[in-house]
């Protein structure tokens, strides 16, 4: 039988804090909201649940270590008497006996004092059960005033949180409310009151967080984001963004970049966090080395999209209006810090595959005809802006009347 110490993997002298520590690993692990549809899950969440309820509670676990000590006792009891049991009988079956022919005293006597000892340990048995009966009846009257005790100290303590979660509502101050709603729920964790209560809190931060983001309060609103992270498990992707957003308003830029990273470990194929990051690597530090890193995996993302859909053969095979807009911007993105960083040749590749997927952009054929032009393909760069000045572009009307009108 595994004991509620062998249930959370401790000693039976592990300490409050490494119950707690031991519980809380555990209770992550095997959180319905961590497993959903996982009944086996669901089960040892409620069976390690139950095995910190008696042993963070100090008058329970006096109690269950009782009763586990009076287990183990019987137990090993129970297989020492029955092992020495079977060796005398083993002894007696196998020592060679003497026929004499005639009785004697000795076995006469032999014969009388085992029937007096057989006597004797039925009355200390009839006597130790009468003592054990006894000793649970006892325990059990005890077991129930303290159990009484404790549901009233409980039931005290419980009052207690509500009214500071009540007051804490009531004045708007929602991360203290909704801690104390969460100790409510470790007292308790069945404690359906202070779990709609606590959702109830988190929906009313969710709205104050749209009215602050919509009004552009970004201080506000990344105060509130932050209690809805800590609060809830399974945060929606959109928060994150969210997130980002108001860090990035707020100047803190190495943060947005964080919880835009937390946002690709989570989804490897969001190529909307990758081109962000590199955006943030662009306009507000200038490292256009990071920002390729960035936009090199996001375009090795897109070609394994492509691989897998179309097969190798998928640059003849790709409908360019089926693919989704960030294709072309992570692709003109690219040739445009190649070309600042005078690698036109990959420049211009990427602009072709931006060309290829929004034939309709006149600034992608404006920066090919640039590229070209770096490389003394002035022929072909007149071409590229006079495509350009078809769709639109007055740059490159410039760029084409000064070096390709005569």
């Amino acid at each position: 039988m595994n004991s509620y110490y062998d249930i959370l993997g401790i000693r039976t002298d592990a300490t409050q804090a490494e119950i707690k520590s031991a519980y809380k690993k555990l209770a992550l692990q095997y959180h319905p909201d961590r497993n959903p549809h996982n009944p086996r899950a669901e089960e040892l969440f409620k069976i390690i649940n139950n095995a910190y309820q008696v042993l963070s509670d100090e008058h329970k676990k006096a109690q269950y270590d009782l009763l586990l000590s009076y287990y183990t006792f019987q137990t090993s009891t129970t297989y020492s008497q029955n092992h020495q049991y079977h060796s005398a009988y083993q002894a007696e079956k196998t020592a060679p006996k003497k026929n004499t022919g005639r009785s004697t005293i000795f076995q006469s006597y032999s014969k009388e004092d085992r029937i007096r000892d057989e006597k004797i340990a039925l009355y200390w048995i009839s006597a130790f059960m009468g003592v054990m009966v006894l000793v649970i009846v006892i325990f059990g009257f005890v077991n129930s005033y303290i159990n009484q005790q404790h549901e009233k100290e409980m039931q005290k303590a419980r009052m207690a949180l509500y009214g500071k979660a009540l007051e804490y509502y009531r004045n708007q101050q929602y991360r203290l409310t909704l801690n104390e709603l969460d100790s409510l729920v470790s007292l308790r964790p069945e404690d359906l009151e202070a779990q709609l209560f606590k959702d109830r809190v988190l929906s009313k931060v969710k709205d104050q967080l749209e009215i602050d983001f919509e009004n552009q309060a970004y201080q506000k609103a990344l105060k509130n984001l932050q209690i809805i992270q800590d609060f809830e498990y399974n945060l929606p992707i959109r928060y994150y963004y969210k997130l980002s957003i108001c860090y990035q308003q707020l100047n803190m830029y190495d943060e947005a970049i964080e919880v835009l990273s937390t946002i690709i470990n989570t989804n490897p194929y969001d190529l909307k966090a990758r081109m962000e990051i590199a955006n943030i690597y662009i306009d507000n530090y200038q490292n256009y080395r990071a920002a390729l890193k960035h936009l090199d995996e996001a375009r090795d993302v897109i070609i394994d999209e492509y691989k897998s859909t179309y097969g190798e053969a998928y640059s003849m095979l790709v409908h360019p209006s089926s693919t989704p807009s960030i294709h072309y911007e992570i692709f003109y993105t690219r040739a445009k810090l190649y070309f600042e960083t005078e690698q036109y040749q990959n420049a211009m590749k990427d602009c072709s595959w931006a060309v290829f997927l929004r034939p309709d952009k006149a600034i992608t054929y404006y920066l090919r005809g640039n590229c070209k032009e770096r490389l003394h393909q002035y022929g072909a760069a007149c071409k590229d802006w006079l495509l350009a000045i078809q769709k639109g572009s007055k740059p490159a009307r410039k760029k084409y009347f000064q070096n390709c009108s005569s």
